[in-house]
């Protein structure tokens, strides 16, 4: 039951700490250390669990590789790939299927990071359509996420 108090303590901390624009990152290495003080770890084993993480060679490359689609989601933007791909999509289909398809899509691909590609692709599309940026985050996440795209 302590754990469970920790885990809630710590979610809100962290809402709080990003409600008052205090960066993310720092909001869930409060909220890590908000968890950890309420686990059932010694403090050395909390040391140990937090070296073998940081140690962890798979660890830096699943961030590397996130880095790298943001990197390729930059450079389709950039070159105006990413445009002509949802232009011609156009042509095809009508826009509230390319802002469900394209994240789907993505999501059945095996890679980390695939909203982080797709949410550049929709983000014309959806905005001709009237969808807040909540919104697009809660679609690309669902259908990225999910695969579920294909059963809308």
């Amino acid at each position: 039951m302590f754990e469970v108090i920790g885990l809630l303590l710590s979610f809100s901390v962290m809402m709080v700490l990003v409600l008052k624009k205090i960066n993310q990152a720092i909001a869930i290495l409060v909220g890590v250390m908000v968890v950890g003080l309420f686990s059932v770890l010694s403090p050395l084993g909390y040391w140990h669990a937090l070296s073998g993480i940081s140690l962890n060679r798979q660890n830096y490359e699943l961030i590397i590789s996130i880095a790298l689609i943001g990197c390729l989601g930059s450079i389709l933007k950039d070159s105006g790939m990413m445009a002509d791909l949802t232009k011609e999509l156009k042509k095809v289909i009508s826009t509230r299927i390319i802002v469900a398809l394209i994240p789907a899509l993505m999501g059945l691909l095996p890679m980390p990071g695939g909203a982080l590609l797709s949410a550049p692709m929709i983000d014309e599309e959806a905005n001709e359509l009237g969808i807040n940026s909540e919104l697009k985050t809660f679609i690309t996440l669902l259908l990225d996420t999910s695969g579920f795209g294909f059963y809308l």
